[in-house]
């Protein structure tokens, strides 16, 4: 299976009830989107020197999935609340 993973980090300013909600919506919003193909969340377990404590991985079948996604209007509340949580978001292609 080819798919695109995109990776967000979560700044240390945020608290655990901003994770709660960005994770409650984007729970409730992911399998909606046609093409997504898994998600998970969850704490950063590996020691890091970066300040991050949360991740959220998103694979989806392909580039164009999360273009789309993009512009879906179910979407663009959830950026408005959770951008200026995050601290880095990484899109990589991969083949699994």
């Amino acid at each position: 299976m080819k798919g695109t993973a995109h990776f967000v980090s979560w700044k240390e300013s945020v608290t655990p009830e901003q994770l709660a909600r960005a994770k409650a919506d984007w729970s409730a919003l992911w399998a909606r989107i046609p093409g997504f193909i898994a998600t998970c969340w969850g704490p950063i377990l590996s020691p890091n020197e970066t300040g991050y404590t949360d991740c959220i991985v998103t694979i989806a079948s392909g580039p164009e999935v999360f273009d789309a996604f993009a512009n879906h209007p179910d979407h663009v509340p959830l950026e408005s609340m959770i951008l200026p949580m995050i601290e880095k978001a990484q899109f990589v292609y991969i083949e699994t």
